[in-house]
């Protein structure tokens, strides 16, 4: 997840020289790439507030619960797939499997959120990757570090990820500042980088705390300005945001859309977004790129 609260904040990055963004052909159908960082709820702990690790587990369960019957009651509504990727943690992928195997088996992909929400090292990029792949029995080619942290892209690639989704090229005031990070995607060596939308010119975040903050025309609006020009419209959300979060302390612009409220809301953006594109994993845009790519 991207955090909201006091954090370090990570230095202003800049693209590479000669970076070649993917852009989309104006005849193709645009992809929406709809993704859950399914990970501990421990968002309390970085504001400085107590949360027991059963607690953090339980809520993220009961997201995860709640986020895989809604995907599954929007498909029936709209009479079609949504395929959507879980970036998991091992901690929580090991607390839960009975829910990663069901996310495959309703077509969803796994993909890694490193071992643990909280803590890192580079191991874990392998560790995570064999671990998930070991829980899910799928093989497991993306990742997204927690927070958006920087990552080495090649200690990335070199633990066999195809696909590295850890940027939000945009201004977050007090997190990180990568206005001018690419805005599509793009490759580093033979790693595929798929950036979090933003929109074009203002670069406005189309990630999950903006669509809680935002009226629902206001995220169309902006959802429709990318869907228009780019090849996927990629968006990252968590399971914990669909439980009931009112107990905990934590920021009133996380409190003020979630449990039932946050469901309806997603629910009917969902449903909106089926008519503007077609959903898929983020490894089937990595396995389309490739394709397209000249021998």
């Amino acid at each position: 997840m991207s955090a909201v609260g006091p954090a370090n904040a990570i230095p202003s990055s800049k693209p590479s020289v000669g970076v070649h963004q993917i852009r989309r052909s104006a005849a193709a159908v645009p992809l929406i790439l709809l993704s859950f960082d399914a990970e501990e709820f421990d968002l309390p702990l970085e504001l400085g507030q107590q949360i027991d690790a059963a607690t953090q587990l339980a809520v993220g369960r009961e997201g995860m619960v709640r986020t895989l019957d809604l995907l599954k009651r929007v498909a029936a509504a709209i009479n079609k797939p949504i395929p959507a990727t879980f970036f998991c943690t091992v901690v929580f992928a090991e607390a839960n499997a009975d829910l990663i195997r069901l996310a495959v088996i309703h077509g969803h992909e796994i993909a890694s959120h490193g071992v643990r929400h909280t803590g890192w090292s580079d191991v874990d990029l392998a560790t995570s990757r064999r671990e998930l792949s070991r829980i899910s029995g799928t093989e497991v080619i993306g990742f997204r570090r927690a927070r958006l942290a920087e990552t080495d892209r090649s200690l990335i690639e070199q633990a066999g990820y195809r696909y590295n989704s850890s940027e939000n090229p945009t201004w977050i005031p007090g997190r990180y500042n990568r206005f001018f990070m690419p805005r599509l995607p793009y490759r580093t060596g033979q790693l595929l980088n798929i950036p979090a939308s933003v929109t074009p010119l203002i670069r406005m975040p189309l990630f999950w705390l903006s669509f809680k903050v935002l009226p629902l025309w206001a995220t169309r609006l902006a959802s429709r300005s990318v869907l228009a020009r780019d090849l996927a419209l990629v968006l990252y959300f968590h399971p914990w945001e669909l439980c009931e979060l009112q107990s905990f302390w934590v920021p009133r612009s996380v409190r003020s859309c979630d449990g039932t409220t946050m469901v309806r809301k997603l629910e009917a953006h969902l449903v909106w977004l089926s008519t503007q594109g077609q959903f898929a994993t983020y490894a089937e845009l990595s396995r389309r790129i490739v394709a397209a790519r000249p021998a």
